[in-house]
């Protein structure tokens, strides 16, 4: 990506980006712009009604409200407030005069985009976190490691990291936020000198440490599950072989042989292999989670990661920013809906039946 193509700050409220910018144009075509601008639209109407949906439950039901979902409240908030942000957005990549509104809409855009998406990166490597030390430590420890006190503290941390990124172009030269015209966006300027480098801090700060973290937690829970699988089988592989000897022969008190029951072995089996039946599917289930969890980090948020240290890439950013929006989209779907009291909640609240949450 071609992040510094002019030396010096512009002015980002003209109507006209050639009288602001002799030289850069925007790499956008008319129709690119309502390709994205639509894609927009899509993901913000979706991501507002679903992380809505699962702030409400939290809100509405008793159980929910555990010291855990405060990060899933978290990572909702954090995503509805980059939602409730892309109509600017929009409204940038669609004009083709530039910025037409003050520009402080923008820079503030830019800011609070930037803080909510590092916050929602950094929450589900808390997630990630949380899932393995609950799954694969000791009986009680996620209990004693994850007190109010420490759980507030986590909190800080994840949305002052990001706070503080976006905040470095504000009190210096180190970048500078507001309207973009290359990328026809609500970002950061591009032109200005250090552009590069900020683009290389955001990349760093908000992808390698958070992909390692949170595919290292699932493949440990992966490997957990899978070694319990491995250990319970053999004990269920001896309690089906003697089930299934109906003809076998035992000495009653009087000393005469007699068959065993073939119902109860039966009813012995079908227990057995229906316990068996049920470990495999919690193995393949949390598998599946694991795997749609570390494919959506890796689908919506590896692009942008790439495009930003990549220079040769400027085609693929607008796409790629698509792709890093529709992460707070989909969020909701992934880490609410598959909790089974988050699941039970929100088809009540879905079917208006409030009373019986």
């Amino acid at each position: 990506m071609e992040l510094s193509t002019t030396a010096g700050v512009l002015s980002t409220g003209t109507s006209s980006p050639e009288m602001s910018t002799p030289g850069i144009i925007s790499i956008l075509t008319p129709i690119q712009r309502v390709i994205l601008t639509s894609i927009m639209i899509f993901i913000c109407i979706v991501g507002v009604l679903g992380n809505i949906i699962v702030i409400s439950a939290v809100i509405l039901s008793k159980k929910l409200r555990c010291v855990t979902n405060i990060f899933v409240v978290s990572l909702a908030v954090a995503d509805l407030m980059t939602c409730l942000n892309i109509p600017w957005m929009a409204v940038a990549t669609l004009s083709e005069a530039g910025w037409i509104l003050p520009d402080w809409i923008c820079t503030a855009c830019g800011f609070v985009l930037m803080v909510c998406i590092g916050s929602s990166i950094y929450t589900l490597a808390c997630v990630a976190t949380i899932r393995s030390v609950v799954i694969t430590g000791l009986p009680g420890r996620c209990r004693t490691l994850y007190t109010p006190p420490k759980i507030c503290a986590i909190l800080i941390l994840i949305w002052t990291v990001p706070l503080a990124v976006a905040t470095i172009p504000l009190v210096s030269n180190f970048g500078k936020l507001g309207y973009d015209f290359k990328y026809s966006s609500c970002t950061w300027d591009t032109s200005n000198p250090n552009s590069g480098n900020f683009s290389k801090l955001i990349s760093g700060v908000f992808y390698p440490l958070p992909f390692i973290i949170i595919t290292y937690s699932y493949f440990k829970i992966y490997r957990h599950v899978r070694r319990h699988s491995r250990a319970v089988a053999p004990i269920l592989s001896i309690s089906s072989s003697v089930a299934v000897r109906p003809s076998e022969n035992r000495p009653n008190a009087t000393g005469e042989n007699i068959a065993m029951n073939p119902n109860n072995n039966s009813r012995d089996h079908r227990t057995g292999n229906s316990f068996r039946e049920r470990l495999n599917k919690r193995q393949v289930d949390v598998t599946k989670n694991m795997f749609y969890i570390v494919c959506a980090f890796v689908l919506c948020i590896s692009p942008f990661g790439f495009c930003l240290m990549y220079d040769a890439s400027d085609p693929f950013v607008p796409y790629a920013g698509m792709f890093l929006f529709g992460n707070s989209c989909i969020n909701p779907f992934i880490y609410a809906t598959k909790h089974p009291d988050f699941k039970k909640v929100i088809r009540l609240m879905l079917t208006c039946k409030f009373s019986k949450i």
